[in-house]
């Protein structure tokens, strides 16, 4: 939710603008570290496309989101020593940041799977929530792999394709498809066991201390 108010900021909008009809408090909202409800993040989600005219929000925001803002989980994941490591870590505490999906993955012959399962309906959210998902794993993984070959990259939507489709296309690669049943990630299982270019072990480990 600060991501997506310091985004629509960045867009020249005021607290007034963004807030108005969601019933937040922006004091509130930059101090308190409870995570939103349902309906309180899809009207603040709602007002942002509107304000903002913008409906792929959901993966701008996580492509634009720095490593730093996903606190000590993005820390975590960089740290690792290899990518398996870092994906692991995301899968395990990924509800500290998006507690309505539940992550996991597996290797499927020669690919590694990611795949979300949603522990309560998205709704009018689900776009934007996997959305900022993809663009966030994408953003991840090129911080501790490097430049990404990004059609090596498999992404499945469980929402029809809509007219912005090419928004995906242009930041995720040309592998993404819509209206599958859940949504997966997948990149080669060879990538698993490069060293990330970000590993730091005594960071790593403080910042797993803390996830936990």
């Amino acid at each position: 939710a600060r991501l997506l108010c310091m985004d629509l900021r960045r867009r020249g909008f005021t607290q007034e603008q963004i807030l108005r009809g969601t019933g937040l408090n922006w004091q509130a909202l930059h101090s308190d570290n409870r995570q939103l409800n349902f309906e309180q993040m899809r009207r603040l989600v709602g007002q942002a496309e509107r304000l903002s005219g913008c409906p792929w929000l959901g993966l701008e925001v996580g492509g634009l989101t720095q490593v730093a803002a996903h606190g000590q989980l993005g820390y975590a994941a960089v740290a690792s020593p290899d990518v398996r490591t870092m994906l692991g870590v995301l899968e395990r505490f990924s509800r500290l940041r998006m507690n309505g999906l539940q992550i996991e993955g597996e290797e499927i012959e020669q690919r590694y799977e990611n795949r979300a399962r949603e522990i309560f309906d998205l709704g009018s959210l689900r776009e934007f929530v996997y959305g900022n998902l993809a663009a966030v794993s994408v953003r991840l993984l090129e911080t501790a792999y490097g430049s990404l070959p990004l059609d090596q990259l498999e992404f499945d939507f469980p929402f029809a394709e809509p007219a912005w489709a090419a928004q995906y296309h242009e930041m995720l690669g040309p592998n993404v498809q819509f209206g599958l049943e859940v949504y997966r990630f997948s990149c080669p299982c060879e990538w698993l066991d490069e060293p990330c270019l970000t590993a730091d072990p005594e960071l790593a480990r403080l910042a797993l201390r803390d996830c936990e």
